[in-house]
């Protein structure tokens, strides 16, 4: 049973997640800083990255900030199947599908289920799915953490 609350937009969330998402598209289009070379190009693709690497963590910390109140929506059960709906689901299904397309293309050998298994927890197959260990955790935290949002002295103490 899900409880209906009205969600108050909070107007400096929107703005960083729009700023955020220009950072990652940024990064995103950057392939030039992961290959050094002594030139204006890889310095000036250093200085987009350098002002861009904030947005990933900032991404997690929205997440964090926007679910604290779950509770209010609904239970702790929904909120868990839900995150696993939205995030864990995909992560399988293109974890899947570029395994595929890489052993098609021959970049991954098969060298059995022990290093399969180790690629998969290791996020080695995709490896931009970094922040995905990251993520989980905070989903993870959040039923605990939220707990705390009325005693904000014990939330102060942990920063």
């Amino acid at each position: 049973m899900e409880k209906t609350v009205e969600r108050k937009r909070i107007v400096y969330f929107d703005v960083l997640n729009v700023l955020a998402c220009l950072c990652v598209v940024g990064m995103h289009c950057n392939g030039a800083v992961h290959a050094f070379s002594d030139s204006s190009v890889w310095r000036q693709s250093l200085l987009v990255d350098v002002l861009a690497y904030w947005a990933v963590p900032v991404f997690v910390m929205l997440s964090g900030a926007t679910l604290m109140n779950y509770r209010r929506r609904y239970s702790t059960k929904v909120f868990l199947k839900r995150r696993f709906l939205k995030t864990g689901v995909p992560l399988v299904i293109w974890t899947v599908f570029f395994y595929v397309f890489y052993r098609t293309r021959g970049t991954i050998a098969w060298t059995g289920w022990r290093a399969f298994s180790n690629s998969v927890i290791n996020f080695s197959i995709v490896p931009v799915y970094w922040f995905f260990p990251p993520l989980f955790m905070v989903y993870l935290s959040l039923p605990v953490l939220s707990l705390l949002v009325q005693n904000r002295k014990i939330l102060w103490y942990m920063t």
